[in-house]
């Protein structure tokens, strides 16, 4: 037994030692990641000099998710960076005014009346000026995140992804919607295991928001603080030693109570605090590192309802509206998308039916935008979807090819054609393919922290191979907690 228990340290103390600095640096960096939406992360960054190419790509399709064809000339872009117009098809562009109140995070954009509607997380803005300038209108301090025309001088909104809203054109306050909870026969059944394994590692696949956020942050901060409580009681005994060695020892009473706090913190409180996170966190890290290659197994592998974490049956709407379908005209039509679907009113919310993807199995349904009765869904890990509301105020639906870039705006051209914002750039719609559009968007003279942050967790800032750093490391984390768990198991409290 002894030789065990002394295997069991060693293999503990050494693996601590290999990994710890690097444990750390993904603890700090999730962290950051977990709260993506800090207008710092997207505002701030460095020089393109100091980053390489690849990391400057993703801020070239990342910074800038919103794009408004306004007219033959003018345009407007936009995003987690603020908004910018242009007079001239994109070729020159000019940030929006916002006053003393700083640069907003723009989340849409959205035609009424005379006005552009700016949904941010500081309220709504209003532009009359084709985005030269913007004034505060409704909710300021409220983070709204999705928008939806009702009628010509009145639209839909959602606020933090929770609560839906009636907002006029000349009124000073909102009507807020009383939604009906959706009946448990109408949730899917299952999910495939890409769905649970995104969802854990980013901190939405436990409890509903913000629990799971917050569980999320106190392993990233748990990262963080085991490896320097780890290293801390492993190099103070050998510290003390030099100490004594030349003439200055450490009393023994300030030793023991040092070396017992410090085992406390590390192992029966902050250890045990986050040992199931840590394998679930270290576990779906190497299967993401690896999706291209797991992709195909994790979408045909099902968890079944029973097996699935609180978050996935959906009592409330708290956190889980990702954007919102309406049909002008119909204001008590409208439909929600979900990580667990698309989900349709004709009530006025007071009941739903899911109504897309059809079947057993749920497909998180991430944005949604409209114009002119066309509807782009983009599906998170699955399937985008193309609808049109027919004069019957049906909205028939119909998958688009696989492939087809998720739309993070659409819009359309003065010849009529759709127009996509996609992570891969601006896109036309010709109704059966895409083809990249010549216009240009605004371009950061930084890199954003974002992208920065993004690039030192995945390790992409130093190498398109370091995932197999992440990997060692993660499979190290899981051994330091077998080994960590037995010697606690002996050892218990100091």
């Amino acid at each position: 037994m002894r030789i065990r228990r002394w295997t069991a340290h060693r293999l503990h103390r050494w693996a601590g030692l290999a990994a710890g600095l690097w444990l750390a640096v993904l603890g700090a960096t999730g962290f950051i990641l977990d709260h993506r939406d800090w207008r710092w992360l997207w505002q701030a960054g460095v020089p393109e000099s100091l980053v390489p190419e690849r990391i400057v790509a993703k801020r070239d399709t990342g910074a800038m998710r919103l794009y408004q064809i306004i007219d033959t000339e003018q345009r407007l872009a936009g995003g987690p960076a603020g908004l910018w117009w242009s007079e001239d098809r994109g070729r020159h562009w000019q940030p929006t005014d916002f006053g003393h109140r700083g640069v907003p995070h723009v989340h849409q954009l959205l035609r009424l009346a005379d006005y552009w509607v700016l949904a941010t997380d500081d309220g709504l803005w209003l532009t009359d000026d084709n985005g030269r300038s913007a004034a505060p209108w409704l909710l300021a301090g409220h983070n709204i995140t999705a928008l939806a025309p009702r009628d010509r001088d009145s639209l839909f909104g959602v606020e933090d992804r929770s609560r839906i809203f009636v907002a006029r054109l000349g009124s000073s306050e909102p009507v807020w919607l009383t939604l009906g909870s959706i009946r448990a026969e109408a949730l899917p059944k299952r999910i495939d295991l890409s769905r649970l394994v995104h969802d854990l590692h980013f901190g939405r696949g436990l409890f509903r928001l913000p629990w799971s956020l917050w569980w999320s942050d106190v392993t990233a901060i748990g990262f963080c603080l085991m490896p320097l409580g780890g290293f801390l009681y492993w190099w103070l005994p050998r510290y003390w030693r030099r100490r004594r060695q030349g003439g200055r020892p450490v009393r023994k009473s300030t030793k023991q109570r040092l070396v017992r706090w410090l085992y406390r913190a590390h192992a029966p409180v902050l250890g045990l605090l986050i040992v199931i996170p840590l394998l679930y966190m270290s576990l779906t890290g190497i299967l993401l590192d690896h999706m291209p290659e797991l992709r195909g197994w994790m979408k045909r592998t099902h968890l079944g309802q029973p097996a699935l974490p609180p978050v996935y049956r959906l009592p409330i709407w708290r956190n889980e509206i990702y954007s919102l379908v309406s049909q002008p005209g119909n204001p008590k039509r409208f439909s929600v998308e979900t990580r667990l679907g698309l989900f349709a009113t004709i009530d006025g919310g007071r009941h739903f039916q899911r109504v897309l993807p059809a079947g057993k199995q749920a497909r998180f349904i991430w944005s949604a935008r409209q114009d002119q009765g066309l509807i782009m869904l983009g599906g998170m890990g699955g399937p985008n979807y193309l609808g049109r509301l027919r004069p019957d105020q049906v909205i028939s639906w119909r998958p688009l090819p696989p492939g087809a870039p998720m739309p993070t705006d659409v819009t359309r051209d003065a010849d009529g054609h759709t127009v996509w914002k996609t992570p891969r750039g601006l896109k036309f719609w010709d109704g059966e393919a895409f083809r990249d559009s010549p216009d240009n968007l605004p371009r950061l003279g930084h890199v954003p922290w974002f992208h920065v942050v993004d690039g030192l967790h995945s390790g992409l800032l130093f190498h398109p191979q370091w995932k197999w750093v992440n990997d060692a490391v993660a499979l190290l984390a899981v051994l330091l907690v077998i080994t960590g768990l037995w010697r606690w198991w002996k050892v218990q409290w100091l």
